[in-house]
């Protein structure tokens, strides 16, 4: 089994590297290689990977700079997560995703 594991850096996704390795390969991507920041260039990149399951740990956790960085911290949160399950949804490929806290109602209005 092939598992993208994103955020693999930080606390959360570092702490899953070790058990995801016992299920299968682990992909893991830096920044450069999947930008989060960026969701549509996020269905290329999954598809150049062709993962068999997704394990999405990976947010904009700065909460500081978030009321000033509104717009990254929502294509990181909001927008990304919705591109990688949807690529993944039409592909019958699970998809395991750590939420944050941030309050999103699918409506696609910003809540604030």
């Amino acid at each position: 089994m092939r598992i993208l594991l994103t955020g693999a850096s930080g606390q959360v996704g570092g702490a899953l590297r070790g058990p995801l390795s016992g299920m299968g390969t682990v992909v893991t991507l830096d920044r450069s290689q999947l930008d989060l920041s960026l969701p549509d260039s996020i269905p290329r990149v999954l598809s150049k990977v062709a993962p068999d399951l997704i394990v999405n740990p990976a947010a904009y956790t700065a909460v500081d700079r978030a009321e000033d960085e509104v717009e990254i911290a929502y294509r990181v949160n909001a927008a990304a997560p919705g591109k990688i399950a949807a690529w993944a949804s039409t592909r019958d490929i699970p998809l395991i995703h750590f939420s944050t806290d941030y309050a999103f109602d699918g409506s696609g209005q910003r809540p604030w």
